[in-house]
Parts: C-alpha cells; structure tokens; sequence
C-alpha cells in the first residue's frame, strides 16, 4: 500500500480535535461544543483515506486485503486493550445490573456496530441514559469502519466503471447524505446523529478535497489567500467549540461550521508561512495529535467510569486528577500498544487472541446472572409515565428495562397518544374546562399523581400537560426543533398547541414543575414564560426541586440494593452538584418574587439533612425512583403543602377580577 506525504499539520489538527472532546466531556463549562471534534476527526479521516486510496489505484497497487488489514492493525490492538480494561474495571465500580448492558456495549464496539446499539438502546446522545454507558464514545469509531468497510469497494468500482464521474459521483453522494442529515436532524435527532448515512457527508468533504488535490496540487498551494483560510478554519473551529451546544439541532446545518473549518485547514496548511504553520506543526500539538486515537479511546471510560465509583464511595475526585488519568493511560495506550501493534510482524495472533478475549468477556457479562436481592424494600412506584404527553410512549426495554428492574411504573392509557397537540392529559372532576393546568418537564409528571389526587378531592378538572426530555418553557412563536421524543413538527404542534388552550380555556392555576437546575433556563426566558402566563389572568405555584443525588441516573431500588450488600446503606446519603441544585432552586425563587401572581412552594427542608446530605430511604421505603425523581412514596411527602399551595391560588383567583391579570412587580 502506498504512503502519502507526511503532513504534521493534520497531526496537529487532530490535536485541536481531541482536546476539545475532552474537556467538553470532563464538564469544562466554556466548552460547550468540545463534540465538534470528532466531526473534525470525521473530516480527516475521508481526505486521508481517499488520498492513500487514489494513489494506490493510480499505481495499480490497491487490494482490499492490504487497505483492510491496514486499518484492523492501525486500530484494533489499542481498542482491544481498552476495551478489556474497560470491561475489567467495570465489573468492580458499576452496578450488577449494568453488566449486562457493558457486555453487549464491548461486543458491539468490538464488532462496529457501537452507533446501531447506542441509536437503539441510549437515544438521545445528550441524555443522561446515555452519558452513564462507559463506551459510547465508540459511536463515532464504529461510523468510521463501516465506511472503512463500504467505501473502499465504492471508490474501487467507479474509478474502474466510470473513472471520470469518480468527483461528480462523490459530489452527489456527498451532498444526499448532507441532505439526509438536515432532514433527519428535525424529524428524527438520534438516527441523524448515530448512523453512517447521515453522518457520511463529513467524511465526504474530506474525500471530495482530496479528490480534487490529486488532480490538481499546485493550484491548492498557490492560492495567495490560502494562510488566510487556514487561521480562518481554526478560527471557525475555536467558534464551534465555544459558541455551539447541544441545544442547537446537531447534526445539522451548526455541523458546517466544523467541517468547513476542518477542510480549509487541510485545503491550505501544507505549505504555509512559519508563523500561522506553526499553530498546527509544533512538535507538542503534533505529538498530542499522534496520540489522539488513544486518547479519544481511553477519555470517555475514565470520566464514567470514575463516576460510576461514586456509588461506591461519594467522594468527589478532583478535574485535574481525573484528566491527568486520562492523558496518563491514554499516552501509555499510544506507547506501548498503539505505535508497537502497528509494526509488530506477529500481530495477527495477537489481536486475533485480542479480539477473541473481548468477545468472550463481553458474553460472560452479557450471559451471566446480575440480579440484586431487592427482598426487604417496598416496591418503588414512578407514577409520572400516566400524565406523560409525549407522542409515543412503549414499555421499557433493553438497556432502560434492565436499569429499571424493580420500578413499578404503569403507561398511560392508549387512547391519549395525540394529547401533545389536543390539551393534554385532562381529567374532569368538575366543570368541563380544565381549571387547573400542569406545565412542566419530566418533574412535572413527578408530582402529577400528587396533584391529581389534590384535584379529584377538591372537585377541579385539571390538565397535565407536561412530557418527558422536554423543555417546559416555550416560546409564543413555537420553533420547529426535535426533541428527545418528539420531531421538529411534533414539538411545534405541542407548544402551539399548549399556547392556544391556556389562551382559550383561561384556567384559574397554572403549576409550573421544573427541573430548575438544568442549563437551558435562565432568568430572562423564565421571567418572560411566567410573564406570558401571567397575563392570562391566572395565578401560578412554582415548587422548589429536590436535592439530586450523587449516584448519577441510576435505578434508586438498585443503589439500596448495592449499598446494602456492602453494608453502607444510610437513611441520608450525600447529594450531587449542590451548587447546581441551590442555583436551580435560587432561579425559581428569583423569577416568583419578581411575579405577584405566582406562589413558591418550598419543599427543601422535606428532603435536605445537613448541608449535603438528602433523605434517601425511611425504613424500607425508598424517596427516589433515580437520582434526581422522586417515587411516588417520595412526592408524597410535600402533598400537605401542594394541597395548601393549589387551595390559596384557587381562592385568591376567585377574589381576583379573571380580566385584570396582576403582572409583574415593578
């Protein structure tokens, strides 16, 4: 197989592609788009393995066999080992009904189908289901060789059928997946994010460039703007890391910003000036560049993984220490795994035995038996899927079935499946308007049951328009933006809708139940959201959020389970990210004091012991379905207070002219 002219500068821009995945990854705040990087990863990866590919079929020289062969000893002994460690620490720091899951998570990565598994068992990429799976990094790897695998036939049969079309035909298909991907994006985010159709223009761009370069390389290196575009393509990448989040559509048109950088730094960073080449081609960005498949490999299970040993001991260990282990195991993988697998003459027993042994560890995890003694609890009830709007609602499965063992939580009835777009989930125990509407997010569906046993007492038809991994603020001009479990139509007809009834029906109080200490709130958009209501004469109760756990997402009956198989199960057990959580709590009070016609009902003090601690289980009865829900056990607590909180909205609405809405306190 040929080789092409080494570039250090493409080390260099692999450098300032792993790096930002890695703090954005560690939770730096700044770094909000770190993910960009490995759409930059996406983009070298086509230029570089369509200019070995030309030359070799420019030659004669090209044979599936040697490309194939090349990439299994370019990448498999150093995701065979970190795969191995990764299984290996995981039987000692995760749950033992995650087992099972990371048995099938390290065949699938092994095998490349990790962005088929992921798409299917995490969904969305930003959720916390699937930010708790040690190897969903291998998503983007897993996209990488199946192109390895279908693109070289590709390239091989229109370079000997229809050698003149080959930059036309990439041009084409190129520009369909692009295509695909922007559809996708709106309808349906997680396909659009995981899988090779969608996600294959990036590599095409690549690919498309290195095309035309072969064709004509001394008009590249000529162009006397070239330096220019080069620090305008680290330009659009520093702005891609800092300026996109994962609120933006993604993949979608924000993906250009990246991908064009990335391919303007290729197009013109071969022959620059010593001052902007040397942003890319230092010997230490270059290093960390030729170490970025390792690190890439090793980041993602580290940060997990030391998560997930908070379950056994919640002591928080330091940022720096664990980047410090990520670049420490990371550098030894480039070391004595990486660079050696890629020379070594007797590698293919090697990885072969690898590979073998990462399949068999991952069907023993996968087979085996990983139940807890859930004996001694009482059943741990989640209400909030029976007032869930969101349009298509199934039983648990797979990944989340296996994480949820244990959890008693009903589905809705079946017959309310369009409740997003005609007033929610309406139960009528008195007039035929509902007088009582909850709005919210998956905290909403928390204290629906609460509220609805309050309203069945006090004879009030509510609505329950809340739904899971949605925002529960919205806009008056609704936006076409996909969500977690509705497309970019779906949502637009939820939140028009929400807006129409509130407007037609008037109701008397609004119930406003957030998970407050989320990113996408801040003040101005909530003061406006409550301001919008309040205009339509109705009063407002606003409840406080309860302290997060430190556990992460995980099944709360599990967690009892495991902390009493080590004999450390406590009444109270530490809290997660207080700041967080108080600063969320400190919003809601914030915007309710600026509102006279909305009431915070406080529940803090229900749930809070000491300065970090939360109540957790009261004698065999467990607060949380998670880390952040309560059971239904656990909402119960503040139903004294509910039920005062809806009584004085109800009577002050009465006293209160329904023309004239009280406003904002000036």
């Amino acid at each position: 197989m040929s080789k092409i002219n080494y570039r250090p500068e493409i080390d260099g821009l692999r450098a300032i592609a792993v790096l930002p995945v890695i703090l954005f990854h560690l939770g730096v705040p700044w770094m909000s788009g770190g993910f960009v990087g490995v759409d930059v990863f996406f983009v070298i990866s086509g230029f570089l393995i369509t200019s070995i590919l030309i030359k070799d079929l420019e030659t004669g020289t090209f044979t599936l066999r040697a490309f194939w062969l090349r990439r299994i000893r370019r990448l498999v002994p150093a995701l065979a080992t970190m795969l191995l460690c990764t299984l290996a620490a995981g039987r000692l720091l995760l749950l033992a009904s995650e087992l099972k899951n990371l048995g099938r998570q390290g065949a699938a990565s092994m095998l490349s189908w990790a962005n088929l598994f992921f798409w299917q068992a995490a969904g969305n990429y930003w959720g916390p289901q699937a930010h708790e799976q040690p190897l969903l990094h291998m998503w983007s790897l897993s996209v990488e060789e199946q192109f390895y695998l279908l693109y070289p036939v590709s390239l091989y049969l229109i370079h000997r059928l229809a050698r003149r079309q080959l930059q036309p035909l990439l041009c084409a298909a190129t520009l369909s997946s692009l295509a695909l991907c922007l559809y996708l994006s709106h309808r349906h985010p997680p396909a659009a994010f995981y899988l090779l159709p969608s996600r294959a223009w990036e590599l095409g761009f690549g690919c498309v460039l290195a095309i035309h370069r072969s064709k004509s390389p001394s008009r590249w290196q000529s162009w006397r703007f070239g330096p220019l575009l080069f620090l305008a393509g680290i330009a659009g990448i520093a702005a891609s890391c800092l300026l996109i989040n994962g609120a933006h559509t993604y993949p979608g048109y924000a993906t250009l910003l990246p991908v064009v950088s990335a391919a303007a730094i290729i197009a013109f960073g071969e022959q620059l000036p010593p001052a902007p080449g040397f942003l890319l081609s230092n010997p230490v960005i270059v290093y960390l560049g030729k170490a970025s498949y390792s690190l890439y490999l090793w980041h993602w299970p580290v940060i997990v993984l030391v998560a997930a040993a908070r379950t056994i001991s919640p002591a928080v260990v330091p940022l720096p220490a664990v980047a410090a282990l990520v670049f420490a195991l990371g550098l030894l993988s480039y070391h004595l795994v990486e660079r050696i697998g890629r020379t070594e003459r007797l590698w293919i027993p090697y990885v072969s035995a690898a590979v073998g042994s990462v399949l068999a560890v991952s069907a023993f995890d996968y087979f085996g038996t990983h139940r807890y003694d859930l004996g001694g609890f009482a059943p741990v009830e989640w209400n909030g899927r029976k007032y869930d709007t969101i349009p298509v609602q199934k039983p648990w499965a797979g990944v989340v079935d296996e994480g949820t063992v244990g959890l008693v939580a009903p589905l809705r009835e079946h017959l309310t499946s369009d409740a997003y777009k005609t007033g929610g989930i309406i139960k009528r125990y008195g007039p035929p308007v509902p007088q009582v509407v909850v709005i919210g997010d998956s905290h909403a569906l928390m204290w629906s049951s609460i509220v609805d046993a309050i309203c069945k007492e006090q004879r009030l038809t509510v609505s329950f328009y809340g739904a899971d991994g949605t925002p529960a603020v919205f806009s008056p001009q609704p936006e076409r933006r996909a969500t977690t479990h509705f497309t970019a139509d779906q949502k637009y007809d939820f939140d028009a809708a929400r807006l129409r009834f509130l407007q037609e029906w008037k109701p008397r109080l609004i119930l406003l139940l957030v998970r407050w200490d989320v990113w996408e709130l801040n003040e101005a958009r909530l003061t406006e959201f409550v301001s919008m209501l309040g205009k339509l004469g109705t009063r407002m109760v606003v409840v406080s959020q309860p302290p997060v756990m430190f556990y992460g997402g995980r099944n709360a009956l599990h967690i009892a389970a495991e902390l009493r198989a080590r004999g450390s199960l406590q009444p109270t057990l530490p809290i997660g990210s207080p700041d967080e959580w108080r600063a969320g709590n400190a919003l809601a009070a914030t915007v309710v004091k600026k509102l006279s016609n909305a009431e915070l009902v406080e529940v803090t003090d229900l749930y809070l012991r000491g300065d970090d601690r939360g109540r957790f289980i009261d004698g065999d009865r467990i607060l949380y379905a998670d880390n952040d829900h309560l059971s239904e056990y656990g909402a119960s607590l503040a139903s004294d207070r509910l039920r005062a909180a809806v009584l004085r909205a109800m009577d002050a609405s009465s006293a209160s002219p329904r023309d004239e809405a009280p406003g904002p306190v000036h």
